[in-house]
């Protein structure tokens, strides 16, 4: 069944401090209906807001860094801020990238973040904000996931998947002949355990139209593993696996979420 997401979240960035059970998520003008602060909720359900005072754009990445106990928050317009949330300190600018930001994630043990501009670059950082690589891509990237073990990461380029280690050498990409029906729209997720990759695609079906679909990928050489179909004629916005790995989350425009297992 579908599970309706909260109506009060305007873009799908999450995180979550697990030890203290915290979860924090962009929240929005009224006026302008851009982020402004972020918000933590407790297990207990209480909320406490930080605003951030330059914000007035989208989120594209938001993760909590147990390290400097704070959250960072990458925008689409390129500032990247670290949000103390246990603590009274200032909000910091650590970085900015001038172009702008199509989408950015981290590896799960956050020693890693890859940013994707909009100049048609990936760049890795370390956790220190040092700078690991820059990397030229034929297209901007509007989808990146690390494998469970941080050792490769995934990212959706134009209509292709792209595979790449830790430190930005490229492993594979997908077979354009596989996808001879079907169109990558720019949703993909690794598997947390395990090798595959979860990607979204819009399969022509010919007389039938377009069939949603999630298509499983190789994670060593994204070649096609399995399929899919989707009983809806929604578009797939979003895509993910629960943490055990056994089922994948879709997001569809009805901001509603169906589980496949």
């Amino acid at each position: 069944p579908a599970v309706p997401l909260d109506p009060g979240l305007a873009e799908p960035c999450l995180a979550i401090d697990a030890p203290s059970a915290t979860l924090y998520y962009p929240y929005f003008s009224d006026q302008s209906g851009a982020a402004v602060g972020i918000a933590a909720r407790s297990a207990q359900g209480v909320t406490r807001l930080f605003p951030i005072a330059d914000l007035h754009d989208s989120v594209v990445d938001i993760q909590y860094i147990p390290e400097y106990e704070s959250v960072c928050v990458i925008t689409n317009a390129g500032a990247v801020y670290l949000v103390p949330v246990h603590s009274d300190d200032a909000i910091q600018l650590v970085g900015v990238f001038d172009d702008g930001v199509a989408a950015a994630s981290w590896s799960s043990d956050r020693e890693r973040c890859v940013i994707a501009t909009l100049t048609k670059k990936l760049v890795i950082i370390a956790h220190d904000w040092d700078v690991v690589d820059e990397i030229d891509i034929d297209d901007i990237a509007t989808q990146i996931s690390w494998r469970g073990d941080n050792l490769r990461f995934s990212a959706v380029i134009g209509s292709a998947i792209y595979l790449f280690d830790q430190n930005g050498a490229m492993i594979a990409r997908t077979i354009d002949d596989e996808f001879t029906h079907d169109a990558i729209i720019g949703c993909a997720a690794f598997r947390p355990s395990g090798d595959l990759i979860a990607v979204a695609v819009d399969h022509n079906a010919g007389s039938k139209g377009v069939e949603r679909r999630v298509v499983l990928l190789e994670g060593a050489n994204c070649l096609r593993h399995g399929q899919w179909t989707i009983s809806s004629t929604e578009p797939i916005t979003g895509i993910s696996w629960i943490a055990d790995s056994d089922a994948v989350t879709i997001a569809m425009t009805s901001r509603a979420l169906r589980m496949v297992r």
